[in-house]
């Protein structure tokens, strides 16, 4: 149990970072290609992308941590 609790919260912290790091890429692509109209929808879509796979990926390390 406190192994798997000590892995979710790597997990978190990973997460977190990835949608730091996805945002900074982003913003600094649009800024140079000049994408102001779609960088917020952008954005939301990449990061819903980002969040929607990493959650599969901790589901799966979760069933298999079990």
């Amino acid at each position: 149990m406190g192994l798997r609790n000590h892995f979710g919260q790597l997990l978190s912290f990973i997460k977190e970072k990835l949608f730091h790091w996805v945002s900074i890429v982003f913003f600094s692509v649009s800024d140079k290609r000049g994408l102001y109209p779609f960088k917020n929808t952008m954005k939301k879509k990449i990061m819903e992308w980002s969040l929607k796979s990493l959650d599969i990926i901790m589901l799966f390390f979760l069933f298999l941590s079990r």
